[in-house]
């Protein structure tokens, strides 16, 4: 019987006059390629086996109950390093999707004005004119609504194009309106998606009050995942500074980098509703207690020190307001359960390690200078086991 390879030999000059092939040439070349498809999936099936019985073997080996304190020791130090690399892979991934959702919204951002077609309306271009410069390094830890923590601030930084002359009269305002963009979300492609081609957004969702058990509509909360990731934030206004187009706000719950679409007075003859009754749901009612907050004589010593006064950015020349404003955010930061295990919250470039105890309280146990280059880990306590550590 001729080997497969032989039905590929075939008549080149008939190729390059471009006759049409015989029925014959047609099914050796099937027959060819059909042979390949089970040689490639027997094969496919022995390494998959191979894998399978080499992973059977290590899940056999790893289970095996060790039989001193040295091997249980470094069992635990396996452990870890496993825990640390996960880890890592999660920070990596997490930090990816920011980065592209990024890209993704500087993109749709300089994409311009789309003309309405005969089923959608037009979308308009809005820039941001400003961007935050906040105490809050990240999502975690930023108070559900702004103003439950007063003492917070955010220097909100204005473009260029933005002429002193804006600023004329607004200091005569003691509050305004932050208008502006939910920049870490995760979902900007999907959105993105809905817009394009009219597909339903996301319509539920669950308010942390109700316990995450019952959803209501995405409309009828302040979630940032509307359909349009615009936020809004009533905020104390501290300072103008007209000639460097700088505004200093307070209480607000911006994130740091927060694209601002505009500022608007707060005025309260119009801002206040004038009806007798004002109808909100329980899960909008302010009927939390706040926490209390414990700060470590270790962590109070690093308040101090010259390294941390150094680190900070928007309380630069200013501890003590510092330390004002982060016993306030962890004091409204109520949705963490009391655990073991250590959290770093980044707050103004310092990393703050805490932990919510079994009374319901939270303890500041170090604070440290953050570099901004990975995000740290909580140190944790050596006398918990590898269940707490998986947890």
């Amino acid at each position: 019987m001729p080997s497969p390879m032989a039905f590929l030999q075939y008549d080149l000059t008939q190729g390059q006059t471009g006759q049409p092939q015989s029925f014959q040439h047609t099914f050796k070349v099937a027959l060819v390629v059909a042979c390949a498809a089970v040689l490639f999936y027997f094969a496919q099936r022995r390494r998959l086996a191979t894998a399978a019985g080499r992973a059977a073997h290590g899940n056999q080996a790893r289970h095996v109950l060790p039989t001193s304190v040295s091997e249980l020791t470094a069992l635990i130090e396996e452990e870890r390093r496993a825990h640390g690399r996960t880890e890592k892979r999660r920070q990596d991934e997490l930090a990816g999707r920011r980065n592209a959702e990024e890209k993704l919204r500087q993109t749709v951002l300089r994409s311009g004005v789309n003309v309405a077609d005969s089923d959608r309306e037009a979308t308009y271009p809005i820039a941001p004119i400003a961007t935050a410069q906040s105490c809050f390094m990240e999502c975690g830890g930023v108070p559900r609504q702004p103003g439950l923590a007063s003492a917070t601030r955010a220097v909100i930084q204005f473009n260029p194009n933005i002429g002193p002359g804006s600023f004329d009269g607004l200091m005569a305002h003691s509050h305004v309106w932050v208008l502006f963009v939910f920049h870490c979300n995760t979902n900007a492609a999907k959105s993105a998606n809905s817009h394009e081609n009219g597909k339903t957004f996301k319509t539920q969702i669950a308010p942390p009050l109700l316990g995450g058990s019952i959803k209501v509509g995405v409309l009828a909360t302040r979630t940032p995942h509307h359909p349009n990731p615009i936020g809004l934030s009533l905020a104390r206004l501290e300072s103008v500074d007209a000639a460097r187009r700088r505004v200093v706000v307070c209480g607000s719950d911006l994130v740091d980098g927060t694209p601002v679409l505009d500022i608007k007075p707060y005025i309260p003859f119009s801002d206040i509703p004038r009806d007798t009754v004002v109808r909100v749901p329980d899960f909008s009612k302010d009927t939390v207690e706040p926490r209390t907050v414990v700060i470590s004589e270790l962590a109070e010593e690093q308040l101090r020190s010259p390294e941390v006064a150094a680190a900070l950015r928007v309380f630069a020349g200013d501890v003590p307001r510092l330390r004002t404003a982060l016993l306030q955010v962890l004091s409204v930061d109520v949705g963490r359960r009391p655990r073991k295990m250590p959290y770093i919250n980044m707050f103004d470039g310092l990393a703050v390690q805490c932990v919510v105890a079994e009374g319901g309280h939270t303890e500041v146990q170090t604070v440290c200078r953050h570099d901004g280059k990975d995000r740290p880990r909580a140190t944790v306590p050596p006398e918990l086991d590898i269940v707490e550590r998986g947890s």
